[in-house]
C-alpha cells in the first residue's frame, strides 16, 4: 500500500497507537504555536508598523526559536528525563500569551513574543518533539509521521484565518490557544519518555556525515529563504492565493513524508530538484508569468525542505546518544538564517541581478556538495548489502562479484564483458545466486537499493 499502512516485517501498522499520539502532538503543538505566532504579529502590527513588527517577528522571532533548540540541546547534557521541563516551557508560553494581551506597551508585548517564541512548538517544546519522535517512533514511519503532523497543523492554519479576524488576533483567541497548550502538554506528558541509551556508540562517521548534511541545509536554507523573500514580496496578481498556500504546503509535506519512508533515493533526488525549481522560479515570478501557481508550487518544494532536514538528521542519529543533540538542529539553523536574512532582504529584493547570480553560484555549490555526498553514502550502502547477503548466504567472491553488478541492472553479456569472462559462467554463477538465496534479480535489486 502507498501509505505503508503495515509493515511487512514487523506487523506494525503505520496508524498504531504510538504513531497517531505523536501525530496529533505534532499537529496541536505546531498548529498552536502558528496561529499564536500570526495572531501576535498581526497585533503587534496594529499596535507598532509594519517595519517594526516585521523584525521582531521575523528576525527575533526566529532567532529566539533557535535559542529555545539550543537551549534544549544543552540542558540534554544535565537532564536525562525532560517531561518536567517541558510543562515547564509550556507554563511559561502560558504566561507570555496572557502579559501580551495583557499589555498596550509595545516593548513588553515584543519581549512577550520573544519569550514565547523561545519556549513554544519551534523552540524548546519544538526540539523536545523532534527527540521524543526520534526516539519513539519506528524509523520506516519517522516520514509519514512528521509530515502527516504537520499537514494537518498547516490547514487547520489555513482554515483558522478563515474566521473573522476579530477571533484569531484578539484576546478572543486566549479562550483557544490556552487548552490547546493545556492539551498538547497533556499529550507528551502521556506519550512514552524519551529514552536515551547512554551505552550506544555513535555510528562511525557520525560527526563528518552530520556536517556535510549541516552544510547542504544551510545551503536550502539560503535558497529557499531567498525565493521566499522574492516571491512574498512581488506577489502581484497572486496575493489572493496566498491564503491557499498553506493547502499546497500539506500536500507537499504529505508526498515527501511517503517519498521519505518509501523511496529515500527519489525524495532525495526530488528535494534536490525543488531548489532548481526555486531558483528558476526567482526569474519567472520576477516577470509574473504564472506568478499563481508559481507561488503555491514553492509551498509544496518547501514542504520537501522541511521532511528533509528534519528525516535526514534524525535518521543520522538513530539508535545514537546523540539523538537529542541532532534532531532538532536542522530546524535550528533554519531559524538562524531565517532571522538573520531578514536584515538583507531589501537588497535581496532590489539587487534582483546579483541575487541571482548568488542563487545560482549556492545552488551549484549544493549539487556538488548533495552528489558527492548523498550518491558515494548510496554507493557505499549498496555496496555493503551485496556484502551482508554474500556473508549470509555464504556466496563466493566471483558470486559476490557478480551480485554487484546484478543490482545495478545490468546485462549477463554487459556483465561477461566486465569480468572477462564468458556468458555461460555469468548465467551459471547467477543461478547458484539464486539458489543459495533464495531470490530472483528483482528480489535482490530491491533488497540492496532498500537504504532505508
Amino acid at each position: 500500500m502507498i501509505c505503508g499502512f503495515r509493515s511487512k516485517s514487523e506487523g506494525i501498522v503505520m496508524f498504531s497507537k504510538n504513531n497517531v499520539m505523536h501525530i496529533i502532538i505534532l499537529a496541536v503543538g505546531f498548529f498552536t504555536c502558528s496561529c499564536v505566532y500570526l495572531t501576535e504579529s498581526i497585533i503587534l502590527k496594529n499596535v507598532s508598523d509594519e517595519v517594526y513588527s516585521n523584525y521582531v517577528s521575523s528576525s527575533f522571532g526566529n532567532l529566539a526559536m533557535a535559542l529555545g533548540i539550543l537551549l534544549f540541546i544543552l540542558i540534554h547534557y544535565k537532564l536525562h528525563e525532560f517531561k518536567n521541563l517541558y510543562v515547564v516551557s509550556m507554563l511559561f508560553s502560558i504566561v507570555s500569551i496572557i502579559v501580551f494581551f495583557a499589555s498596550d506597551n509595545v516593548i513588553i508585548m515584543s519581549i512577550s513574543m520573544i519569550m514565547y517564541c523561545i519556549f513554544c512548538t519551534s523552540g524548546f517544546c519544538g526540539a523536545y518533539h523532534f527527540a521524543l519522535i526520534g526516539a519513539n517512533v519506528d524509523k520506516e514511519y519517522r516520514g509519514r509521521v512528521f509530515a502527516i503532523g504537520y499537514a494537518i497543523a498547516s490547514v487547520l492554519s489555513y482554515l483558522m484565518t478563515l474566521l473573522p479576524e476579530v477571533i484569531y488576533a484578539s484576546y478572543i483567541s486566549l479562550f483557544i490557544y490556552i487548552p490547546l497548550i493545556v492539551l498538547n502538554t497533556v499529550l507528551v506528558v502521556r506519550s512514552k519518555s524519551i529514552e536515551i541509551k547512554q551505552s550506544v556508540k555513535s555510528p562511525v562517521g557520525l560527526k563528518k556525515s552530520v556536517l556535510i548534511l549541516l552544510v547542504i541545509i544551510f545551503l536550502m536554507s539560503v535558497l529557499s529563504t531567498v525565493s521566499a523573500d522574492v516571491i512574498s514580496v512581488n506577489s502581484f496578481d497572486a496575493k489572493e492565493l496566498y491564503t491557499y498556500s498553506r493547502i499546497f504546503y500539506a500536500v507537499g509535506l504529505v508526498a515527501a513524508g511517503i517519498l521519505a519512508d518509501k523511496k529515500r533515493e527519489l525524495f532525495d533526488i526530488i528535494t534536490l530538484a525543488t531548489f532548481i525549481y526555486s531558483l528558476l522560479a526567482i526569474v519567472l515570478f520576477n516577470h509574473n508569468i504564472f506568478a499563481g501557481v508559481i507561488l503555491e508550487l514553492s509551498y509544496v518544494c518547501m514542504g520537501f525542505f522541511v521532511i528533509f532536514r528534519t528525516v535526514h538528521m534524525m535518521n543520522f542519529a538513530d539508535s545514537s546518544k546523540k539523538l537529542v543533540i541532532l534532531s532538532g538542529s536542522g530546524l535550528m539553523l533554519h531559524r538562524i538564517v531565517e532571522g538573520i536574512l531578514v536584515y538583507f532582504e531589501k537588497s535581496i529584493i532590489d539587487r534582483f541581478l546579483i541575487t541571482i547570480i548568488i542563487e545560482t553560484v549556492l545552488m551549484c555549490i549544493l549539487i556538488l556538495v548533495y552528489v558527492l555526498f548523498f550518491v558515494k553514502k548510496n554507493v557505499a550502502s549498496k555496496n555493503d548489502k551485496v556484502k551482508e547477503i554474500a556473508v549470509k548466504y555464504e556466496l563466493s567472491i566471483q558470486e559476490e562479484k557478480v551480485l554487484g553488478y546484478l543490482i545495478q541492472d545490468m546485462t549477463n553479456q554487459e556483465i561477461a564483458d566486465t569480468m572477462y569472462l564468458s556468458i555461460n559462467t555469468i548465467k551459471n554463477h547467477n543461478a547458484r545466486i539464486y539458489k543459495k538465496t533464495g531470490m530472483n534479480k528483482k528480489e535482490l535489486r530491491e533488497r540492496c537499493q532498500n537504504t532505508n
